[in-house]
């Protein structure tokens, strides 16, 4: 009776040996598949446009100026507002889960006249933040906001005749954007910055950012299914270790009946 309870134990602890393997080794195989490409390239064209909508005047046939118009500089008096159109095209190699989000903000940045070193700024939120999810290999971001150029101007001026000083003021509005992809745990920041000057008696519309770039998401590795594939091989080669053990104790136990009957 007690030789058939090992027998079959043995027989459990085969087949429990043989699933564990089993179910190990398919854990590794997905892994060592979904990480077979573990880099993914993307895209990013930034752009924009712009309008300038001029006061009533006698000098401009039109009132409405833009790029095509190709004006190095307006004369900040003219100018009644601006609009802005941000473009923000986002392009994978492959279809990812994206959650992406964006805003427009407006900062006033103040220097020591002829410096590059801050004094002051104040920021402004034009557009609250709109978030989106999406199954994709891409995304495209196309918003405009107007601004009150005068306003800007006005108060950065109200700066400098209070504390009676010359500064160096940048209007800089930003199209804001953050995504993340179902790759990582990361979150990628990235924006378009424009640059309008204040209290001069001319201004401009400046570009700072690049148009075209590229770069790579790294993919994170998953070493939980590496973990536990290697535990259940581990423990199925346990289980054979186990029962290798027990026979030989048990060819050892017979060996040794063998011998003392011999004796007798």
């Amino acid at each position: 009776m007690k030789k058939n309870n090992l027998n079959n134990l043995n027989k459990v602890m085969i087949l429990l040996s043989i699933l564990f393997f089993i179910i190990g080794t398919c854990l590794i195989i997905v892994n060592i598949i979904n990480n077979d490409n573990t880099t993914y390239n993307y895209k990013i064209i930034k752009n924009n446009d712009f309008k300038i909508y001029l006061k009533d005047n006698n000098f401009y046939e039109n009132n409405i100026l833009n790029k095509n118009n190709k004006y190095d500089y307006f004369v900040s008096k003219s100018i009644d507002k601006i609009k802005i159109n941000f473009n923000y095209k986002f392009n994978s190699n492959k279809i990812i889960n994206i959650n992406y989000k964006y805003n427009i903000t407006s900062q006033i940045v103040s220097n020591i006249d002829n410096e590059d070193k801050l004094i002051w700024n104040k920021n402004y939120v034009l557009k609250e933040q709109k978030e989106y999810k999406i199954n994709s290999n891409t995304f495209n971001i196309n918003d405009s906001i107007d601004i009150d150029y005068n306003y800007y101007n006005l108060y950065a001026k109200e700066y400098e005749e209070e504390y009676k000083i010359k500064t160096n003021q940048i209007l800089k509005i930003y199209l804001n954007v953050i995504f993340k992809t179902n790759l990582n745990n990361k979150e990628y920041k990235d924006y378009i910055e424009i640059d309008i000057p204040l209290t001069d008696t001319y201004t401009s519309i400046t570009n700072n950012y690049e148009k075209n770039t590229i770069y790579k998401i790294e993919k994170d590795n998953n070493y939980i299914n590496y973990i536990i594939g290697s535990s259940f091989i581990l423990i199925s080669i346990l289980f054979i270790f186990v029962i290798l053990l027990r026979k030989e104790n048990k060819s050892n136990i017979n060996l040794k009946k063998c011998c003392v009957l011999d004796m007798r």
